[in-house]
């Protein structure tokens, strides 16, 4: 009997010593890859996610108000052009090229907050989430043009903390200098695009003239749109002539399609079609409602303010143009802060897009 145990005894090790090594070479050769594989789709569907956001919905990565690390929990601005069920929609066919995606799809659509909140999991997994909410705050967003000449306002940029945007001409000695320095400190950044006036006025330089042929137009603005960086989107500088023609709007409207740019009309003149022209070629625009600084005085300025103010409270929000000038700066500065406690919202022009 002794003996019996002694020769039991070496065969159960051998015995545990073959699981051991089985659940050894199971867990470093096959449960580890598995999880790893994994998690390497997970980050794969995530990244795939957030990049989705951006460039289909937002299309402005400003419009992220806050996200985690991992950049697979985000919160974000809800565009005017969007109900929370549209959101529902754009997820639906995004998940329709993955397989084992589920999402589940919540909102809030009353008249003081919108919210839709996308839940995505991939084998049964929490992979990425993210809300989109909008207030009925009456919204205000500033785009300030001619940037570029000089840096003499550069500061502004970085000591103003709302959102605004800067449109930048072509070709001047700080024209890529104002674009970096925008995006470090979360402005938006737009091509300020030079375009024929009817009156004999100095033209900038890759003006779009009206005798100009299409492939012209497009050498033109391809060569401006690789000169500056973080364009989002275009609006006119001058363009009285221009926009008031229906050739030169659609090639270019053509080419902002193309590259996913918006169009902003300045509405330099009334019988301007570019807005128009953006809607039928559907790339997303938006017209300009105010004026600030058609004189440089601080009391016209504060008036443009308070029109602006009664455009965005009356139809839900207002776009004011104004320029790269210490006076306009000096007093959106002082303002801001002041409209804001009085229940307004500076935004992106991208968060009013159409």
């Amino acid at each position: 009997m002794k003996n019996r145990n002694k020769n039991i005894i070496p065969a159960v090790i051998i015995i545990i010593l073959i699981v051991c090594c089985f659940f050894y070479y199971y867990y470093k050769k096959i449960y580890i890859p598995e999880k790893e594989i994994i998690l390497e789709q997970n980050i794969k569907i995530s990244n795939a996610a957030r990049e989705f956001v951006i460039k289909h919905i937002l299309l402005d990565e400003n419009l992220i108000v806050n996200e985690n690390q991992n950049h697979n929990d985000i919160m974000a601005k809800l565009p005017l052009r969007y109900n929370p069920t549209d959101i529902n929609n754009y997820f639906k066919n995004f998940i329709s090229s993955y397989k084992n995606i589920k999402f589940n799809f919540s909102e809030i659509n009353n008249e003081n907050i919108k919210q839709a909140l996308i839940e995505l999991f991939y084998n049964e997994q929490l992979i990425f989430k993210v809300r989109f909410v909008r207030n009925s705050k009456p919204k205000i967003a500033i785009i300030l043009d001619d940037w570029g000449y000089n840096n003499d306002n550069f500061k502004y940029i970085e000591e103003i903390k709302y959102p605004f945007t800067i449109s930048i001409l072509p070709g001047l000695i700080y024209s890529k200098d104002a674009a970096y320095l925008a995006n470090r400190n979360k402005k938006l950044v737009m091509l300020h695009l030079p375009m024929e006036p009817k009156r004999k006025l100095p033209l900038e330089k890759d003006t779009i003239k009206v005798n100009m042929s299409d492939g012209e137009i497009r050498y033109t603005l391809n060569k401006i749109l690789s000169e500056i960086p973080y364009i989002k989107g275009v609006n006119n500088h001058q363009g009285s002539f221009a926009t008031t023609d229906k050739r030169i709007m659609n090639i270019l409207m053509s080419i902002l399609k193309e590259k996913n740019l918006f169009f902003i009309d300045s509405l330099t003149d009334e019988s301007s079609i570019a807005y128009k022209s953006a809607r039928e070629n559907k790339i997303l625009t938006n017209k300009r409602d105010i004026f600030i600084d058609n004189q440089k005085k601080v009391e016209y300025n504060e008036v443009q303010i308070d029109k602006l103010k009664k455009v965005a409270k009356k139809k839900g929000y207002a776009i004011g143009i104004g320029h790269d000038d210490y006076i306009t700066l000096q007093v959106l500065q002082k303002n801001m802060p002041l409209l804001e406690s009085e229940g307004y919202e500076f935004v992106y022009v991208t968060e009013l897009l159409f």
